[in-house]
């Protein structure tokens, strides 16, 4: 596994890592874009590095594989009606 952290990686570069194999236009590193996807119903608010919007399992298990070798958290989102902070990412991975 690479020595590369999820804390050395800023937006931008997880978006350039991120193109090689998701469309440009489906993975959001603006800061407003970041933003808007920082909280659900709820009152908790953590922004995200990246949102990106997969169409395809292959993408899916792409995003996966990259979260992984690169240690960069990964959290769903469907909706954004929880009450709960389901969906809202924390800036961990497990070991």
């Amino acid at each position: 596994m690479p020595s590369t952290t999820a804390n050395t990686l800023s937006p931008g570069e997880i978006g350039e890592h991120l193109r090689s194999f998701i469309d440009p236009a489906r993975i959001l590193t603006r800061p407003i874009d970041r933003v808007a996807f920082a909280s659900d119903a709820s009152l908790y608010r953590l922004v995200p590095r990246a949102v990106v919007q997969p169409i395809s399992t292959e993408e899916v298990r792409q995003i996966f594989q990259y979260s992984r070798e690169k240690r960069v958290p990964l959290t769903f989102r469907c909706g954004g009606t929880s009450l709960s902070a389901h969906p809202t990412p924390e800036d961990r991975c497990a070991p």
